[in-house]
């Protein structure tokens, strides 16, 4: 039990490291060993648990996708906004780390991946009463043009500090989603 609270706890430290350097240098440019000095372990214990830097990244990555993961799963009600309003939470939730990996250093695939899943779990019900009236083999090219939109207002408001309100913003977002709906008629 002991050793289970050191590893998660070594393994914070290591995360927070890599965090903190992303704010400043491009992934590629961080080292195992800057890693280790910030984080103030030796290159063996970053080793048991990691492969490399992109293995680390790739573990905080995973890890966070899975927990948005499941707050969206256990959400029944799969409404744009409530989605938003669920992401948002989970990224105000861990915001040092997400702002690094959605700053200029980070990894551009993870915002990817972050669409990706959120596309996945929308209520199909959802797409067919809003967009529904488009053909099918469009409805895609129309929900990633609003998942990109909804990315960029997230990204802002990450820019931003998260300072305004969150409800805020997933009204503005199903206003704006309620609307493009409109314009490919």
């Amino acid at each position: 039990m002991a050793s289970d609270v050191r590893v998660r706890y070594t393994k914070m430290f290591i995360k927070q490291s890599l965090t903190e350097l992303l704010k400043t240098k491009p992934l590629k440019k961080i080292t195992v060993k800057e890693i280790c000095e910030k984080a103030e372990i030796n290159r063996a214990t970053f080793y048991k648990h990691y492969l490399d830097v992109y293995d680390l990244l790739d573990q905080i990555e995973n890890q966070l996708i899975e927990e948005l993961k499941q707050a969206l799963k256990a959400e029944h009600n799969r409404q744009p906004k409530v989605i938003f309003n669920l992401i948002m939470s989970s990224l105000q939730k861990d915001s040092e780390t997400y702002k690094a990996l959605f700053s200029e250093h980070g990894d551009p695939e993870f915002r990817l991946r972050i669409l990706e899943k959120s596309w996945s779990l929308i209520d199909k019900n959802f797409i067919k009463n809003s967009i529904g009236h488009i053909p099918e083999e469009r409805q895609e090219y129309v929900y990633r043009y609003m998942a990109h939109g909804c990315y960029g207002i997230i990204n802002q408001w990450l820019i931003k500090g998260m300072t305004d309100p969150i409800e805020e913003i997933s009204d503005m977002a199903e206003k704006l989603i309620t609307n493009a709906k409109s314009i490919v008629l």
